[in-house]
């Protein structure tokens, strides 16, 4: 006679729940839900699901970064439009928002947080102005998806 645990690991629909809900797939997690093959399509289907799950996640999260990429990218183009080169203006007709667009140009991860006032703000994009932008590293970075962008911003092929 079979208990009501082994029942619970009997049914189908339970495996797929309880495969979805582990966090790791284990194989310990396998046997416990009577799965003692990788082809077994009460495996299959619930990890092929997971595994797209994870892939559309990553997809949102690198869509929300390219797009504060190209945000800043923009306002620094457009900054240089207005007001010529940095090195002609020194930031000095830049507003608080024009100077912080340039600071998030630049940033890299190990900067202190962004100053709050302008004077300051003007100061750092100054100190910054001889810093590599993130367009011209000569290496490929995760968030590029092989594009590799020139100094206005702009994606070209990456060979």
């Amino acid at each position: 006679m079979k208990t009501a645990a082994e029942k619970r690991k009997s049914s189908s629909e339970s495996i797929v729940e309880n495969i979805k809900k582990s966090q790791r797939l284990t194989s310990g997690v396998l046997t416990k839900n009577s799965i003692h093959s990788l082809s077994d399509p009460r495996f299959l289907d619930p990890y092929r699901l997971r595994q797209k799950e994870a892939a559309e996640r990553e997809e949102v999260k690198t869509s929300k970064r390219k797009a504060k990429y190209k945000k800043v990218v923009s306002a620094v183009k457009t900054l240089r439009k207005k007001y010529g080169h940095e090195k002609t203006h020194m930031f000095q007709p830049c507003d608080k928002n024009e100077c912080g667009a340039y600071l998030q140009y630049k940033t890299q991860r190990t900067d202190q947080a962004m100053p709050k006032d302008l004077a300051t703000r003007r100061q750092r994009c100054v100190e910054w102005m001889s810093r590599p932008s993130l367009m011209s590293t000569p290496y490929q970075r995760d968030d590029q998806d092989g594009f590799q962008y020139n100094d206005e911003g702009e994606n070209e092929a990456y060979m």
